[in-house]
């Protein structure tokens, strides 16, 4: 009986043994994963802030288009975007002095 008993202990803490080993290789794995979102996060909203300055850029090249062009269509065009763009100007004065 004693021989069972120290058999199945023994099975036991094998089986301990081996979860503990799984735990503590989980545990790495989710750190290693844990860092590598953060790195892509990271990575994410730098790309998202250079998307941010192309627009801006992209935006102020169809302005600047818009404004050295002859054409009457052309010219109702430009003042849209420079209304809008005063607007904006607008707007960012009056989150500036709250």
């Amino acid at each position: 009986m004693n021989k069972d008993y120290e058999n199945i202990l023994e099975r036991h803490e094998k089986n301990i043994s081996i979860l503990l080993s799984k735990y503590e290789t989980s545990l790495k794995n989710y750190r290693i994963l844990e860092q590598e979102l953060e790195l892509k996060q990271k990575e994410n909203t730098a790309y998202k802030e250079k998307l941010y300055e192309l627009t801006k850029q992209y935006e102020n090249l169809k302005l600047a288009k818009a404004l050295v062009t002859d054409e009457e269509g052309e010219e109702k065009v430009a003042r849209l975007r420079l209304n809008k763009i005063i607007r904006e100007i607008d707007n960012c004065i009056a989150l500036l002095n709250k």
